[in-house]
């Protein structure tokens, strides 16, 4: 791949996230989901942020009308683990419309708490025929590298957040009936002082 052939495809990815994420903004007002539902449903002012157990409860309260969403307090800070569904088709790297309406929800929480966030995805698709990427450790860099560009956009500051992919690496095995292996982790730190 020459040079300009690089340039050519960075150019095109760089014109697809904007499109993308004008196309979430819009559709996020106009689509299945109405802008009532971007309400943040309790008080911000009423959590204590350097709670784990608060922050947690923040999340729960404002994410509740997404479906399947695992909370795991962990002693780093507090993971939220949303089915990856919820932002991509199978074995796609475009977010859907509902995603967007979700991140906006979330971009809110995050910066709310303005505490630092790794995003985290995990892909165990088979759809690789149709796809540019040959392993789910690709699409899943992609992804989550999707979602934080989106953050971004919503003002959420590049050093609070970042991007990473596991393909099929970490199962989730805590709760398999669940089938979250396809999964969005939201890793918010906030490590709390012990007595």
């Amino acid at each position: 791949m020459t040079i300009l052939d690089k340039r050519i495809v960075i150019l095109l990815r760089t014109t697809f996230i904007i499109l993308t994420l004008l196309a979430c903004s819009f559709s996020c007002y106009a689509g299945d989901l109405s802008s009532q539902n971007l309400k943040i449903h309790a008080s911000l002012s009423e959590y204590n942020y350097n709670s784990n157990v608060e922050i947690e409860k923040l999340f729960r309260e404002n994410l509740n009308d997404f479906g399947n969403i695992i909370y795991t307090i962990i002693p780093m800070g507090v993971v939220v683990s949303i089915d990856g569904y919820a932002f991509y088709g199978e074995g796609k790297d475009t977010l859907t419309p509902n995603a967007c309406c979700l991140l906006d929800i979330i971009a809110r929480l995050i910066k709310t708490i303005d505490k630092p966030c790794i995003v985290e995805s995990n892909t165990t698709s088979t759809a690789f025929e149709t796809s540019t990427y040959l392993t789910n450790w690709e699409l899943s860099l992609v992804r989550a590298n999707n979602i934080v560009s989106y953050l971004i956009s919503k003002e959420i500051s590049p050093d609070k957040i970042r991007a990473n992919g596991f393909g099929e690496m970490f199962p989730f095995i805590s709760n398999p009936q669940n089938n979250m292996q396809e999964r969005i982790d939201f890793v918010i730190f906030n490590y709390e002082k012990r007595n």
